[in-house]
């Protein structure tokens, strides 16, 4: 069960604590358990890298190899209006 579904008084003892909190002997036992409770700030990737990412993961390629296969066709032969598919497969 998850400690938002429990009770007030369910929640406390769960986490074996109190109305009043925890004692200070308690605390400095858990904070070295435990360590610190922060939040520690990772870098981003930059956006454009992940606009860029967008492009480059593995169906993105095969999608991108199936357009070259389509102009590389109507390069050979143009009549067969693979130009088109390729378009498509691009908008893709």
């Amino acid at each position: 069960m998850k400690i938002h579904q429990l009770t007030a008084n369910e929640a406390l003892c769960s986490l074996q604590s109190g109305p009043a909190g925890l004692s200070s002997d308690e605390a400095a036992r858990r904070l070295v358990e435990f360590g610190s409770n922060q939040v520690v700030r990772t870098q981003r990737e930059s956006v454009v890298w992940q606009f860029i990412r967008e492009f480059i993961h593995f169906f993105a390629l095969i999608l991108w190899l199936a357009a070259g296969l389509a102009f590389w066709a109507h390069w050979n032969d143009p009549e067969q209006g693979m130009a088109t598919l390729g378009f498509a497969i691009v908008g893709v």
